[in-house]
């Protein structure tokens, strides 16, 4: 910004915000690859900095989640999820964060968002083991057996030969085999 006029601008404000993101400043480094493409739409990097935009936004989450920021990473990655709707790592990066929320003792939380990731995202891999996380959730932390054998059914019927549906039809195999141990148990002799 102190040479507006200089050819050698551009690239330091690209170099700038490449330094920004390396250091966890994602606003920042958001904002100054902004600031190229305000002041210079016909610079050879201005599609380059489009990208670093994106991806810095990306990294925004994926650092909140390392560090185990559940709530800013969520933040982060809804507010990628609204801007880049088409981007491929959505899926996998709402389950990270629904595994996430599971692991830290919230099941209810972590229910609420695979459901919403296998609603959004129903043919994903993600968004199938979504199903099955949901399912276990259901049976394990919830105590809704039904539930998730409703789960495990529908995903058997709407994705045939997935890895998910044989994973579900193992999970439904293993009621089935409690079932029955119940059952048996309480045989009169």
């Amino acid at each position: 910004d102190a040479y507006p006029d200089d050819e050698r601008a551009p690239d330091a404000l690209f170099l700038s915000g490449e330094s920004k993101l390396a250091l966890a400043r994602f606003a920042e480094a958001r904002e100054t690859w902004a600031s190229l493409l305000a002041r210079f739409p016909t610079h050879r990097r201005w599609a380059e900095a489009q990208g670093r935009i994106r991806e810095a936004l990306h990294a925004r989450g994926a650092h909140a989640l390392g560090k185990g920021e559940l709530d800013e990473a969520e933040r982060a990655w809804s507010e990628f999820l609204t801007e880049y709707p088409e981007d491929t790592r959505n899926p996998a990066d709402l389950y990270a964060l629904a595994e996430a929320r599971e692991a830290a003792g919230s099941a209810g939380a972590a229910l609420e968002r695979f459901r919403a990731l296998a609603s959004r995202f129903p043919t994903d891999p993600s968004g199938r083991r979504a199903v099955l996380a949901a399912a276990r959730i259901l049976a394990d932390a919830k105590d809704d057996v039904e539930g998730a054998i409703e789960l495990d059914r529908r995903l058997v019927a709407e994705q045939g030969d997935t890895a998910a549906a044989k994973a579900a039809r193992a999970a439904l195999a293993a009621f089935e085999r409690k079932e029955l141990r119940v059952r048996t148990d309480r045989v009169a002799t």
